[in-house]
């Protein structure tokens, strides 16, 4: 625009100068400082001139300048306006994307809560099933446990038991068979047997005898042998012959000269109804206890029945009535021993 403006002033000028030259020609000619003056106030009206101009320019450039800058700030301002309003469609767009991702996150958390706490219900449920058979397994392994416990316990308390039955036996048959009194041991018999119903009843069914024997030293059957041979064979044949009313004086001496005279009989059987000798009685009596241990009992009765009818029965009561005992406590010792064995042996 300056560039302008200035060839305008200089085509002004230009053409000026022309119409100055003819002035010039037609005027009368001046000195020197009436051209200079004249000069001078040309050039000081072409300069006010051209400044005038140069304002106008400056004027209409700076007019056409703020034009163009409200236009161009203008323009920015709506392409700010319409970049605003994109932002805030875009902001607004965001803010409902967002809503609606919230929204569905919302829905998506409360649907994995939901599925979170059903599996959770179903591992539960199931964990629950698997312990509950775990239990099962285990009680039923806990009840066959105890099951086989108790059968062992049972078994020690039957094998403790029976130990002590076969050990209280054992220690009355071995004072009954040495022949000493069993009192102490009858006692402690009893209290075994509080806890076995069988002993119970043997002992029950026996007590009499037993009670009745337990403080006595019933005689061993090797000394009912070697009384009978010592004792019992020479007083009885002494007083075999002397009825059982008694006699004088003569009776005991022929009897006890007949004594002296051995005459071997062997006797009938034992069952036989006829009377027999003493002799025979005490030959049987001595084939009984050597050749059957059990037969202590028939041997008494055998000498008793022969001696019945003589003063021989009071020799041979004393020693008859303890084979007769001996049989007895025998016969119940057997018993105990084989409920013994039968403990023993776990029936």
């Amino acid at each position: 625009t300056t560039t302008t403006t200035t060839t305008t002033t200089t085509t002004q000028s230009s053409s000026s100068s022309p119409s100055l030259s003819s002035e010039d020609v037609s005027r009368p000619k001046y000195g020197e400082k009436e051209v200079a003056k004249e000069l001078t106030e040309v050039f000081e009206t072409a300069s006010k001139l051209l400044t005038k101009n140069m304002d106008s320019a400056e004027a209409a450039s700076s007019s056409q300048k703020q034009g163009q800058v409200e236009n161009t700030d203008a323009a920015k301002l709506d392409r700010a306006l319409d970049q605003l309003a994109h932002e805030q469609a875009n902001v607004q767009a965001l803010e409902t994307k967002c809503r609606e991702m919230e929204k569905e996150h919302a829905e998506n958390l409360e649907k994995s809560k939901r599925e979170y706490a059903l599996k959770a219900e179903e591992t539960v449920l199931a964990e629950r099933a698997e312990r509950v058979k775990q239990l099962d397994e285990e009680r039923i392994k806990f009840g066959a446990l105890k099951t086989i416990l108790s059968d062992r316990r049972k078994m020690l308390e039957d094998a403790r038991a029976a130990h002590e039955i076969i050990a209280s036996i054992s220690k009355l048959s071995e004072k009954i068979e040495k022949g000493e009194s069993f009192a102490r041991e009858m006692r402690l018999l009893k209290k075994v047997a509080e806890n076995d119903d069988v002993l119970r009843a043997l002992l029950s069914g026996t007590e009499n005898t037993l009670e009745r024997l337990a403080s006595k030293d019933v005689p061993t059957l090797e000394q009912l042998r070697d009384t009978l041979e010592k004792q019992v064979k020479r007083d009885a044949r002494r007083v075999y012959l002397i009825p059982k009313e008694g006699g004088g004086m003569l009776a005991y001496a022929v009897a006890s000269l007949a004594s002296l005279i051995k005459v071997e009989e062997t006797g009938g059987m034992e069952n036989s109804t006829s009377p027999i000798s003493l002799e025979a009685a005490i030959a049987q009596a001595e084939t009984l206890l050597r050749d059957d241990a059990d037969s202590v009992g028939d041997a008494a009765r055998i000498l008793l029945k022969a001696s019945e009818h003589s003063k021989a029965k009071d020799v041979v009561q004393s020693w008859a009535t303890s084979a007769m005992e001996r049989e007895e406590i025998d016969f119940i010792l057997r018993s105990l021993v084989a409920h013994a064995n039968a403990k023993s042996s776990g029936v």
